[in-house]
């Protein structure tokens, strides 16, 4: 049986997804650290945001999947930011 979203949102599940993605991704873009945190949190925020305004009636993928690509493309929409606002 697929977990429900509010049971997926659960402290310690969330910290097993954080650890997950925070291990992931460090080693695919070094020199992340604390930012990588950051982006999973938000990743989060806007998940739980887009299901309590009904956004998420049926998901064709885990929830952890769908948190993980939130968040991947948080970090991507940031470090495109951080490029594009550097001076050359």
């Amino acid at each position: 049986m697929q977990m429900t979203q509010e049971e997926y949102l659960q402290p310690h599940l969330i910290e097993e997804m954080k650890k997950e993605f925070v291990n992931k991704y460090e080693r695919l873009i070094p020199g992340l650290n604390r930012q990588i945190d950051d982006v999973f949190l938000e990743a989060i925020i806007i998940f739980t945001a887009n299901y309590k305004l009904g956004k998420l009636t049926k998901l064709q993928v885990p929830v952890r999947d769908y948190i993980f690509a939130i968040a991947l493309k948080v970090l991507v929409v940031d470090k495109n930011a951080l490029q594009s606002s550097t001076p050359n």
